[in-house]
């Protein structure tokens, strides 16, 4: 989920937590914040976001067993490697038992030691993040399904859609779910096409400066290059690098991360659902992405059927008006004017031919 690879190497040996530093750091990828104490490592891990601890294991106050078992009161899934120059068996297997991930013993030639430190941290992060991945993919999956009770459950389609919006976003874990409609407009006899705010939701801890009242009131021109990606079904994906470089501001430019999904309607694309962080940076994986095109065709489908069914209403109603211009119309002529169904039942009579036929007087459109 988070980019940038942050590192927290607990040791009561500062030299053993410069080296670690030093080496770790080398090709930029990995951020390693170093502390003697597990005490003021705990209160980093409460405060915040690591990637991966590393720690020894005899340390003054808290050894390296009792630290990992406060760790997992706090974080049961961060990856814990216990790098340690005490090798007894006993230790390695409490050290397994109680959740470290991976147990390195220190001695033997520098280079080789951490190159396989920095192994182990890499491998861990990714084995996280895959399980991480997988658990969002399920629950976007499970939101889907639940969206499409929602929109059969005969629930108004606006509320149907927000609390679809919400779900989604609940199960992807992001800051902000947007959703915006592609629309056109002729601005000085040329016609330009922008995106205009449909629904929203925002985790409530986010301080997001894009408030819902700012976009129901902007429309967002200069998207053609986005209009055209996502016409050919893309999935947007930007960092915070990119978004800063974009025309369209519905971020403020505050934004970390956002993934951009088409929406289509009648094979047309209909508009964009949006997802971003404003906290911290994300990597979105392959079974994400496919779960949230899943989410964004469920809306889609959504948005048609809901076409349909206003368009099924206005031709009720249409109907209903030239039924009653018609009655009207018959009701003035002296002729008697009847229609029998099938089983020989009155399904019209006219106000001459009520009296005269000793018939219902049908008054709703059949």
């Amino acid at each position: 989920m988070i980019s940038e690879v942050r590192v927290l190497h607990v040791d009561d040996e500062p030299v053993i937590c410069d080296l670690t530093k030093l080496l770790l750091e080398k090709d930029g990828k990995i951020k390693v914040d170093a502390v003697t104490s597990a005490h003021v490592a705990l209160d980093l891990i409460k405060s915040g976001s690591y990637s991966c601890i590393i720690s020894d294991y005899e340390m003054p106050q808290m050894n390296g067993l009792d630290f990992l078992k406060a760790v997992r009161d706090i974080d049961k899934d961060i990856p814990f490697i216990l790098f340690s120059g005490r090798g007894r068996e006993t230790v390695i297997i409490d050290a397994i038992n109680s959740g470290a991930d991976f147990y390195i013993q220190k001695g033997g030639e520098t280079k080789a030691l951490f190159v396989e430190l920095n192994h182990k941290v890499n491998y861990a992060i990714q084995q996280r993040n895959t399980r991480n991945a997988l658990k969002r993919r399920d629950g976007i999956l499970e939101a889907v399904s639940l969206v499409s009770n929602l929109f059969l459950g005969g629930e108004a389609f606006d509320r149907a859609l927000q609390e679809a919006i919400t779900l989604f976003g609940l199960a992807t874990e992001v800051d902000a779910v947007r959703l915006f409609r592609l629309k056109t407009e002729e601005v000085q006899g040329t016609c330009l096409s922008y995106f205009s705010y449909e629904a929203s939701w925002t985790r409530a801890s986010v301080q997001n400066p894009v408030t819902e009242e700012y976009l129901r009131k902007h429309k967002f021109f200069e998207v053609d290059e986005i209009i055209e990606r996502l016409t050919r079904g893309e999935t947007l994906i930007y960092d915070s690098s990119q978004i800063q470089k974009m025309s369209i501001n519905w971020t403020e430019y505050t934004a970390k991360a956002i993934a951009i999904f088409p929406v289509f309607v009648n094979q047309q694309v209909w508009g964009l659902f949006s997802f971003a962080d404003y906290l911290g940076d994300r990597n979105w994986t392959g079974v994400e992405i496919d779960a949230l095109q899943a989410a964004a065709a469920m809306i889609g489908s959504a948005i048609q059927q809901d076409r349909m069914k206003k368009s099924l209403l206005s031709a009720k109603e249409e109907y209903a008006s030239m039924y009653a211009l018609m009655r009207r119309l018959c009701d003035t002529v002296p002729d008697v004017l009847w229609a029998k169904d099938n089983e020989g039942s009155f399904i019209f009579v006219n106000k001459a031919g009520s009296d005269f036929l000793d018939a219902r007087d049908t008054t709703e459109p059949v």
